[in-house]
């Protein structure tokens, strides 16, 4: 058994190495950027005030009201959970859902936080502020 096991393994090994993997991820990466996520006008606002860039004015606190509807138009699906914690449940079912926790004693996510939101929403789903387009 173990020995079946080594090789399949060494098999799987000698595979992962073929792959070029600087193609995969330009692939992937291509396949994001072309996606544009259209969203209100509103929704507009808070993710390009969450994926803030170099050249804008520093931005302020994002409502947590704000977060909610732009993950929802963004086509989420929302669930609180326990405590502060919320699930947010994207519509394509081969994508992870997130959390995210509800800021308290404020109902406004600090600065720090919502970059971080941003580097979440970044690393889970690919987004930066390109992908978000405004619905007509």
């Amino acid at each position: 058994m173990r020995i079946i096991l080594d090789s399949r393994m060494r098999q799987h090994r000698r595979k992962m190495l073929q792959m070029n993997w600087s193609d995969v991820l330009r692939s992937s990466l291509i396949l994001q950027e072309r996606k544009t996520i259209k969203v209100s006008k509103r929704a507009y606002d808070m993710f390009s005030t969450i994926f803030h860039t170099e050249n804008q004015d520093l931005p302020g606190e994002v409502p947590w009201i704000e977060f909610l509807y732009g993950m929802s138009s963004a086509g989420f699906s929302i669930q609180k959970q326990y405590g502060s914690a919320w699930l947010f449940i994207p519509a394509d079912p081969t994508q992870r859902s997130i959390t995210f926790h509800e800021p308290h004693p404020s109902t406004k996510i600090p600065i720090p936080i919502t970059r971080s939101h941003a580097r979440r929403l970044s690393f889970a789903y690919g987004w930066t502020a390109k992908p978000f387009g405004l619905k007509r």
